[in-house]
């Protein structure tokens, strides 16, 4: 049999035993007489639940309303169900708590504030699930970038997604998942790679159309540069050119991605920013295009100089190096393709010298 703790100072118990001390306290009084009120000192405001309007009403109620007797708390309980419009099992819940003793109420509070933790948890996770706007418009913005970049080594490479991504993280792009949001990094990832496939065609299709009809008005490859481009607003400088020039030349994506090394190296020009290597790589292919289709500075089209470009496209420039290609080999066509350029290059220097250097020889003559 438990002790009286009722002839003792509440203030020297714990709180379990605080609990006990009120129980036995409220069964002292209930022998005496159900109308007398309640001590000062049965502190029911410290068993709250702020969880709902029901139950914080009932559960913050202080002393001097519980002495008003049954009727008039049963008055006031359904007064507060219909100010708060309480639904049928809210008014049921406010009839026990009411009745409850004091370790009842104790651990409704307890089990209410874990279920609250729960649903605060559910609410977190599904709105986190889901990509902020903004967000989505920076990976499509950064997706057609690495795609027109001079320097990507591969329009098809199976890491294209994560390199966009490690593009965003050096630009500061806020919101980026980390490596720890598997499910976000995903959505981003498969985003990126749908962007991607919708800007190939695009792409593909304004090359085709530029070359398919005499009359195009992009036959111009500064034109086309600036029609493919569009309102992204990517640079238009030598490489860029120099890089249409060869996509309109060969197989499109498939023999392009395996040739890639041969027309500007591996990963990209060497010399970022110097015409020169740039020029002395592919500038017969570009020549072919210029005798065909039209020179450049004959066009509107603002041309930047590539030591001009901004930080920004030079991020962009260094991740679009590190697209792996799908495969190493050179393709036939492309082996070809580089003895013919051989052929033609070593009897115009022959004739002429470098017709594309400068009285110092450090810079090609482009209109820049």
């Amino acid at each position: 049999m438990s002790s009286d703790l009722t002839q003792i100072d509440p203030q020297l118990l714990t709180p379990a035993q605080q609990m006990i001390w009120r129980r036995q306290l409220k069964e002292k009084e209930k022998q005496v007489s159900p109308q007398d009120s309640l001590p000062i000192n049965a502190d029911f405001s410290q068993l709250a639940a702020p969880s709902s309007s029901a139950s914080m009403m009932i559960l913050t109620l202080n002393p001097s309303l519980l002495n008003l007797g049954q009727q008039r708390i049963g008055d006031y309980v359904n007064t507060l169900k219909r100010k708060f419009d309480l639904q049928p099992q809210d008014c049921t819940d406010l009839d026990e708590l009411v009745s409850a003793t004091a370790e009842e109420r104790y651990f409704f509070q307890t089990a209410l504030l874990l279920a609250n933790c729960k649903d605060q948890l559910k609410l977190i996770n599904s709105s986190s699930d889901k990509l902020p706007t903004a967000l989505k418009t920076c990976a499509r913005s950064f997706t057609f970038s690495i795609l027109v970049s001079p320097h990507i080594s591969s329009y098809s490479g199976k890491n294209f997604a994560d390199i966009v991504v490690k593009c965003m993280c050096s630009s500061g792009v806020d919101g980026v998942p980390a490596e720890n949001q598997p499910a976000k990094l995903k959505e981003l990832k498969t985003l990126i790679s749908e962007c991607a496939t919708s800007d190939h065609y695009a792409i593909k299709n304004k090359v085709a159309l530029s070359i398919a009809e005499a009359d195009s008005s992009t036959r111009n490859i500064a034109l086309l540069a600036k029609a493919i481009i569009g309102t992204h607003g990517s640079a238009i400088t030598p490489d860029l050119l120099a890089h249409i020039a060869v996509i309109k030349s060969c197989d499109f994506w498939g023999e392009l991605d395996k040739s890639i090394d041969c027309w500007h190296g591996n990963g990209g020009f060497k010399q970022h920013g110097n015409s020169v290597e740039m020029w002395q790589s592919i500038h017969f292919t570009y020549e072919d295009d210029v005798e065909t289709y039209g020179d450049p500075v004959n066009t509107e089209v603002q041309i930047t100089d590539i030591r001009n470009i901004s930080n920004s496209q030079k991020i962009v420039d260094n991740w679009a190096k590190r697209v792996t290609p799908p495969a190493a080999e050179k393709s036939k066509h492309s082996a070809a393709h580089d003895d013919d350029h051989r052929q033609k290059r070593s009897r115009q220097e022959s004739e002429s010298g470098d017709l594309h250097e400068d009285e110092n020889g450090s810079e090609c003559n482009f209109g820049t």
